[in-house]
C-alpha cells in the first residue's frame, strides 16, 4: 500500500497515472487505507506543487480513488 501510494503521489507524471486505478481498488476495500489518503490529500492541496502537474494529478486522484469524499 504504501509503495502504491508513494508512486501516486510521487514526483514521475507515468507513474502518479498507471498507479491511480490501484490506489482507487485499495481504497474502495480498505476504509483505513482511504481515510488516511483522503487526509494526506486534503493536506497537499494547500502545499506548494513539487513538480508541474501534480497538483492537477491529486484532484484526479482524489476525485477517482475517493468518490464518496469528493463529493462531500
Amino acid at each position: 500500500r504504501d509503495g502504491i501510494t508513494l508512486a501516486a503521489t510521487g514526483a514521475h507524471a507515468g507513474l502518479r497515472a498507471a498507479a491511480r486505478p490501484l490506489v482507487a481498488r485499495l481504497a474502495a476495500t480498505d476504509e483505513t487505507f482511504a481515510i488516511r489518503l483522503r487526509d494526506m490529500l486534503m493536506a497537499g492541496f494547500f502545499r506548494a506543487e513539487p513538480v508541474e502537474g501534480h497538483a492537477a494529478d491529486m484532484v484526479t486522484l482524489f476525485a477517482e480513488a475517493l468518490p464518496q469524499a469528493a463529493a462531500a
